[in-house]
């Protein structure tokens, strides 16, 4: 399998890991979805900032060791650092770009996963419903522990190990069960979608007050 830091979607160099390792592949139409192993580390007491640019995608952070880190805003200034445990995933909307500072070492998986690809999915999860009138959107979420996409990220993981044509088939299979997942438990609701519950202004995106629930839990 091809796993190289150069993919267009790999935000390595964001985090200051211009080679960190990256796969990317077309799972169902055209749109691409990458995933880039995080290893960025940190002596005690040092900090990082990480700025991702404004894109049409979602980014999920999925932590594979405990980690810290405070969102940065418009101004420069930083929330509380808030701690996120093994297997904890954060999802946000890139369409504004992120902001966090690292308060520790980081050890996670990166993966962007374009709008469009979430419509080819739905439209295969709602095949005979007609064509979509409105992309899908999802909530964002903020240190949540999630066991389906921790399992699935352990398969991920091993995949950076490989370099075989299997690699890159079940990398498909798992960018697609990620989207499926999303949906299933992630879809803002209709009536939602105008009134920011679902920007990312931060990687954590609203407050704990703020943010919308979802009945999949």
């Amino acid at each position: 399998m091809d796993v190289s830091a150069s993919k267009p979607g790999c935000v390595g160099s964001y985090f200051g890991l211009p080679l960190a390792p990256c796969m990317s592949s077309v799972p169902v139409g055209s749109a691409t979805c990458t995933a880039t192993r995080i290893n960025r580390s940190l002596r005690e007491g040092e900090t990082a900032n990480v700025t991702l640019p404004p894109r049409d995608a979602y980014f999920l952070m999925i932590y594979l060791e405990n980690g810290l880190h405070a969102d940065i805003d418009a101004n420069g200034g930083s929330t509380e650092p808030r701690h996120y445990g093994v297997g904890a995933v954060c999802l946000v909307d890139l369409r504004a770009g992120v902001a966090i500072r690292l308060h520790c070492s980081l050890h996670s998986l990166a993966v962007v996963i374009p709008k469009a690809l979430l419509s080819e999915v739905e439209a295969i999860r709602s095949a005979g419903a007609g064509r979509l009138s409105v992309p899908p959107r999802l909530v964002c979420r903020r240190g949540e522990a999630d066991p389906v996409i921790a399992s699935i990220a352990s398969v991920l993981l091993s995949l950076f190990e490989r370099a075989d044509t299997s690699s890159t088939t079940m990398f498909r299979h798992l960018a697609t069960a990620i989207c499926a997942h999303l949906l299933h438990n992630f879809s803002a609701p209709p009536d939602t979608a105008s009134n920011g519950a679902d920007a990312g202004t931060s990687l954590t995106g609203l407050s704990d007050d703020d943010r919308l629930t979802s009945d999949h839990g």
